[in-house]
């Protein structure tokens, strides 16, 4: 049942048991013209559940390849749906901006697109997991035509065309074509006289006509044309005016056609009854982009009439006005042909007027601005009274050199870099892992005619060309060739068929290993791409890869490297475009404070208040590096109860303090300083038990998990000579006992 919302016809061609999980999957879907927005086009699932196993499908990434190239459509939730208003005649110009079938193989078999649709190709990229190989898919939109577009004509002088008063019964008179972009079947499918404003209708009538050798006409309905039935007379009727209007086919389901009109004024006037007429009906020629040749096209012009009534003037009618702003025509007169002067030597008549026309370009042809072939017309009008007119088509094909350098584009998950550099965590960017993904384009040259090399640091990275249809390994020709043996026999595959192609070259700059800042802290890489202007083929490029790295410096010693790898191939004179990308290593804190000493031992002077703790040693200060940077290297000094002094009754603790050792002490946090809290009095403690035990503890600032450690700090409390000498006792009593002899 066809609604009027969205209808998928889905043809699979690559889903195949053959087929690795790298291979391309190709689905054909058809769409409605102005859908609405956020209709789903295509659930992906459905074919990623053909080459993958459900459990692979939770992780998987999917992303466009290019957005810009990718709307009016976009992914979201693994479908693809209508993000932006979607036109089939923007999409029609699309499809002819970037059918690249005259360049490429046919490695992106999709079938023909269907009739009267415009297709899309939607370039996706699928990563199953962060390290495996990117696989491309293409989904092919064709979007069905709506009748959304009345007919136009184009605009037009007044009057329109001045016929001589004795023109012939049954002589046509032609009237100007109206344009409907939509397909054929909505397209102009009948004209009609709609009113009449002056003159006699029944002098004219309204016919077409068709031309079965013009495959453009053969999508019209034809040229439309008055037909004299009865003479014209100049002086009874000298204007002709009246509304043309041109009917399309309609939606047809009911709905009424658009219909486009323009009024149409001719004048009658007197005889002059000879039009100017070329030598031939049609004219071609070439043209070399970037060249001015003296002369691009010449021939021949005549006008059986003499005076004023033969006297030519040539104009170029050109709807888009490109061949009017590249080109000029100019006409000489020149001596009749033998065979006119033999036909007329015997009468009195003069055999009319002769011409030889040139056509000369007024500006080098630029063929990025340019369609393939310039299709145009030159009218030939005489100075006659009525002045009469004929046209001849000329077709100029403009030949495309390479005055253009490739372009490259950095992107990260389908996202365009907005600078050339990019931050990657450390430790977490595995071997493998994705950086960029790079996109050459060249607007002059096929993509088998680009060749992309790297200038980066060989250990750490590598720059990989995904190809369609393969997994990351395989050569073009290899992976047609899995692909064609891949498909059933019943399937329509030909490799005559037509197919629509991406429009740029696909890399991935990826990781060889596990990025340590503390190892490196930048690299630059320098990528190049060159242009070829070869007759090989993407499935048959010859590269040679030269690898050159710059001296100086170790890897222990340099902050970056820069390692240039040259890609190239037979060309005499390839445009080269460079870019650079600057990777830099953030952070993590992977790196835990370390003292300069397990151990500490300090002084400190008794009867003190806030006084300091000196004479460190082994080293004079609390010494703490931390290998991080930035906030992971922030380091806060604490202290902390060592645990040989947490109880009472433990040997070291005989003195019986009531506060615990790390209780008599403070310590800057930044700086590492020691302080007593109060003054401390060596007399307090037992003989020999001056000294206080604690642990300094340095703690870092990261994230998302802070690292510390510490070191045993032993301070020793220095006696003062504060305490006078004392006796035991007040009062002594001593007896002398008499000897008795």
């Amino acid at each position: 049942m066809v609604s009027k919302g969205i209808f998928l016809l889905i043809t699979f061609l690559l889903l195949i048991s053959h087929c690795p999980v790298g291979s391309q999957l190709m689905e054909s879907v058809s769409v409605l013209e102005n859908s609405e927005l956020g209709t789903v086009v295509y659930d992906l699932r459905e074919g990623l559940l053909r080459i993958l196993d459900p459990g692979q499908l939770a992780n998987v990434t999917v992303y466009a390849g290019q957005q810009d190239l990718f709307w009016p459509f976009a992914l979201k939730d693994l479908r693809i749906i209508v993000a932006r208003p979607l036109d089939r005649e923007a999409i029609c110009e699309k499809q002819r901006a970037f059918d690249l079938s005259q360049y490429l193989s046919g490695a992106l078999n999709g079938g023909d697109c269907p009739i009267y649709h415009c297709c899309q190709l939607l370039h996706i990229n699928v990563v199953v997991s962060p390290t495996s190989p990117t696989q491309v898919f293409f989904i092919r939109v064709a979007v069905q035509d709506l009748n959304d577009n009345p007919p136009t004509f184009p605009h037009l002088e007044s009057p329109f065309a001045t016929i001589p008063e004795d023109l012939p019964v049954g002589e046509r008179i032609p009237l100007p074509e109206a344009i409907d972009i939509d397909s054929r079947p909505f397209g102009v499918m009948d004209y009609r006289i709609a009113r009449w404003i002056q003159g006699n209708a029944s002098h004219f009538q309204l016919n077409t006509m068709t031309d079965q050798e013009d495959e453009e006409v053969n999508m019209k309905t034809g040229h439309p044309y008055l037909s004299v039935v009865h003479p014209l007379d100049r002086e009874t009727e000298e204007v002709y005016e009246f509304v043309l209007e041109a009917i399309d086919g309609g939606q047809g389901d009911g709905e009424s056609p658009f219909t486009g009109s323009v009024g149409i004024l001719i004048r009658v006037r007197d005889v002059n009854d000879n039009a100017p007429e070329f030598d031939e009906k049609a004219y071609s020629a070439v043209v070399q982009e970037n060249t001015l040749p003296r002369r691009v096209l010449q021939f021949k012009v005549a006008d059986m009439d003499a005076g004023e009534n033969g006297r030519v003037f040539l104009s170029i009618f050109d709807p888009t006005h490109k061949a009017n702003n590249l080109f000029r025509v100019s006409l000489q007169n020149t001596l009749p042909p033998p065979e006119a002067l033999n036909r007329y030597s015997q009468s009195r008549r003069t055999p009319g007027s002769f011409y030889t026309a040139s056509v000369h370009l007024l500006e080098y042809p630029d063929a990025e601005q340019l369609p393939p072939r310039l299709k145009f017309h030159i009218t030939a009008t005489d100075n006659g009274q009525p002045p009469l007119s004929s046209r001849a088509e000329v077709n100029v094909d403009i030949i495309n050199v390479n005055d253009q350098a490739p372009n490259i584009v950095f992107l990260r998950e389908g996202k365009r870099l907005t600078s050339s550099r990019l931050a990657l965590p450390e430790v977490i960017t595995v071997p493998e892992s994705i950086v960029v993904e790079v996109h050459v384009t060249d607007s002059d040259s096929n993509l088998g005619q680009l060749s992309c090399s790297v200038t980066s640091e060989m250990d750490a990275f590598r720059l990989i060309e995904v190809h369609p249809f393969s997994n990351g390994g395989d050569s073009a020709a290899t992976v047609l060739s899995n692909f064609r043996h891949s498909i059933p026999s019943s399937s329509t595959f030909s490799s005559s068929s037509s197919f629509l192609f991406p429009s740029y070259r696909q890399f991935t700059l990826r990781t060889k290993v596990n990025l340590d800042r503390e190892t490196k802290a930048a690299y630059m890489s320098l990528l190049s791409t060159k242009n070829e202007r070869t007759m090989d083929t993407v499935l048959h490029m010859q590269k040679r890869l030269h690898l050159m790295l710059r001296p100086g410096g170790t890897k222990d010693k340099r902050q970056e490297w820069e390692l240039f790898v040259v890609a190239d191939n037979d060309s005499a004179k390839p445009l080269t475009r460079n870019a650079s990308l600057h990777v830099s290593i953030s952070d993590i804190n992977d790196e835990t404070p370390r003292f300069e000493h397990t151990a500490y031992q300090g002084h400190v002077r008794e009867n003190q208040a806030n006084a300091p703790v000196t004479h460190l040693s082994p080293s004079p200060t609390l010494c703490v590096t931390d290998a991080d940077i930035g906030r992971n290297a922030l380091i806060t000094f604490s202290l902390k109860e060592a645990p040989e002094k947490a109880g009472k009754g433990h040997p070291l603790n005989a003195s019986t303090r009531d506060t615990s050792d790390v209780g008599y002490f403070r310590i800057d946090p930044r700086s590492g300083r020691l302080w007593t809290v109060t003054a401390l009095d060596a007399e307090e403690d037992a003989p020999g038990e001056h000294k206080y035990v604690f642990y300094v503890v340095a703690t870092d600032d990261g994230v998302p998990e802070r690292r510390s450690s510490s070191a045993l700090v032993t301070v020793l409390v220095d006696d003062v000579n504060d305490n006078p000498p004392t006796f035991e006792h007040y009062t002594y009593n001593f007896e002398n006992a008499k000897e008795v002899h």
